[in-house]
Parts: C-alpha cells; sequence; structure tokens
C-alpha cells in the first residue's frame, strides 16, 4: 500500500476509535453496515415470488378463517357467552376472513395482470383462432359449477347436508350454552336490564355489583361492564340472578332477529317459557298442525306463509 493510503487509513481508524497498525487497513462497523445495505439495493425483490407466497398465506388463513367461522354458534349465543377461537371472538375472525379474502383476489388478480396478461392474452387468442379443445372439460366445469349454486339454492344433498351439517353445528353450541333472556341483550343498559328482564331498580342491581367489586353505572352496558370485570354477560346475569331468585322471572320479549327461525318448536317453547302442549293448542287455533316438536320454526312458517316472529307471536 502507497504511504500517502496507509496514513489515510491510520488517520480514519483512528478517528473511530481502531488501534492504528501501520500497513492494515480497518473498516469500521458503520463502513459494513453501509456496504451491506449496498448490496441488498443491487438484489431487487422478486415480485413473482412475493405475489406467489401472498397468495399462498392469503389462501392459508382465508380457509382457516372461514372453516372456523363454519362452526361458530349463532350470533346471539356468542355475544351472550363471550365465544371465542385462540383468542379471537366471531366478529374479529368474520374480519381476518374478510381481510384476507380481499388480499387473495388481489394478489390473485396481480398476478394475472401484472406478469400473465400477455401470456393469456396470447392463450385466448389462440383458442379463439383454433377453437376450443377441451370442450368436454370446459363442459363438466360449467355443470359442476351450475350444480353447485342450483344444489345450494334448492337445499338439496350432498349440498344442503354441508349447510345442515352447519346448522347443526351451531344449534350444538344453543344446547351448551344459555341463551340471553332477552335478545340482544347484552346491549341494554343496566337500567333497561333490570327493568326488564328482573323488575328492580336500576340501583339495586349497581350495588350487587359494588358487593362483588364490579363498578358501573345506569347507563353502562352490560357487556361493557362484563368485559371490564372479566366476565362474560351469562355470567353476570348468573351472579345477578342468584340475588334476585325469588322475584318472578320475566318472560322473555319477542323481537326480530332472535334467532326463532333456527330453534326446533320444543327449543321456542322452552325459550318462551310456554309448555309444549299448551303452545300447540294456540297454533292449532291458527290452523297450524305441529307434528314433530322437533321440525324447525323457519320450516313451519314458510309452510304455512309466516314469518318465525309471527310463530313466536302465536304462542306469546
Amino acid at each position: 500500500m502507497a504511504p500517502d493510503r496507509m496514513d489515510m487509513a491510520a488517520e480514519v481508524g483512528a478517528g473511530i476509535g481502531n488501534p492504528v497498525i501501520p500497513g492494515r487497513v480497518f473498516h469500521s462497523p458503520w463502513s459494513l453496515l453501509l456496504k451491506g445495505t449496498r448490496t441488498m439495493q443491487k438484489k431487487k425483490i422478486n415480485t413473482k415470488a412475493l405475489t406467489s407466497f401472498l397468495t399462498t398465506s392469503a389462501f392459508f388463513m382465508s380457509s382457516i378463517s372461514g372453516i372456523i367461522l363454519y362452526i361458530t354458534p349463532q350470533g346471539r349465543i356468542a355475544h351472550w357467552s363471550s365465544w371465542t377461537m385462540m383468542g379471537l371472538d366471531k366478529e374479529q375472525w368474520g374480519a381476518v376472513h374478510t381481510l384476507f379474502v380481499l388480499t387473495l383476489l388481489i394478489a390473485i388478480t396481480f398476478h394475472l395482470f401484472v406478469f400473465n396478461w400477455k401470456l393469456f392474452m396470447t392463450y385466448l387468442k389462440q383458442k379463439h383462432q383454433k377453437g376450443i379443445r377441451h370442450r368436454r372439460e370446459l363442459a363438466i366445469v360449467l355443470t359442476l359449477t351450475l350444480a353447485v349454486l342450483v344444489g345450494t339454492l334448492v337445499n338439496i344433498p350432498p349440498f344442503g347436508t354441508v349447510v345442515a351439517l352447519g346448522e347443526n353445528i351451531k344449534d350444538y353450541w344453543a344446547k351448551t350454552e344459555e341463551e340471553p333472556p332477552i335478545p340482544h341483550a347484552e346491549d341494554m343498559t343496566l337500567e333497561a336490564y333490570a327493568r326488564d328482564v328482573f323488575q328492580v331498580e336500576a340501583a339495586q342491581l349497581i350495588a350487587l355489583l359494588k358487593k362483588n367489586d364490579i363498578a358501573a353505572s345506569p347507563e353502562d352496558r352490560l357487556v361493557d361492564v362484563a368485559d371490564g370485570s372479566g366476565n362474560s354477560p351469562n355470567k353476570l346475569h348468573d351472579l345477578l340472578a342468584e340475588a334476585f331468585v325469588n322475584q318472578e322471572p320475566s318472560r322473555p320479549v319477542a323481537t326480530k332477529g332472535a334467532g326463532y327461525g333456527r330453534m326446533t318448536f320444543a327449543q321456542l317453547c322452552k325459550s318462551l317459557q310456554v309448555d309444549i302442549v299448551e303452545a300447540t293448542h294456540r297454533l292449532q287455533s291458527h290452523g297450524i298442525i305441529i307434528e314433530r316438536s322437533g321440525d324447525k320454526i323457519k320450516a313451519l312458517a314458510e309452510r304455512h306463509g309466516w314469518l318465525p316472529i309471527d310463530m313466536v307471536n302465536a304462542i306469546q
């Protein structure tokens, strides 16, 4: 090394706190980091590989979230029991599924229009000029697509069986978890909850909660109080119900969106606190004959041109 370059290297080394040894060049950590950064900049990101990995991960996540949504309980049960799976509730799994499906669509669109558009258009032109060679395969695919669509809408096996299986899983949750006394009860304020469920003043509920070290006010929603105390709404309800066990229980209020259509006739009678024989007689007065207690309310209502809520009102 030339003397002037050796002197320069020695001065640089001395400036960064490195020992100065004549005849040897020392590289500081900063210069090595800068060199590595420049090397990375020279290597461009492989966008095709990036898109392929993104498509795969989005497909995997959308599949997993879709399966979980398939087995989740009905909304009223999930909200009332604070249902979660792998730490996420039903709304969070729905959001995960929606965003990853959207990511999958974007990745596939990007892969087609950016990387394979010319190849795709060339393929279509060739097929247009030569004609479709695999007509049988195309016809099979179109037939299968139409069959799945129609079979799902008409609810015939095996397509209806898959849907029915999901409904049965949701019904299982309804059997194992407690139903709310009033539809969407978790969204009610404590004042409304005390009045409509226990027929007491809100101050009595708040006093009871205070004895259990739970702070609340009449304007607070039941679900917010439950979350703040580390409980689910149904656990908090059980706590309150024990104190008002001598109170006459309120009869559930029939409202739309309460999931009555998914219930069987027997489940509906239990939910409405009406004897099944008495409910059968009340429906018979409207010309509706109940043959099996396991029939779904939705099917019974549609058979007579009613809505599920009409069945509920007739029973009550």
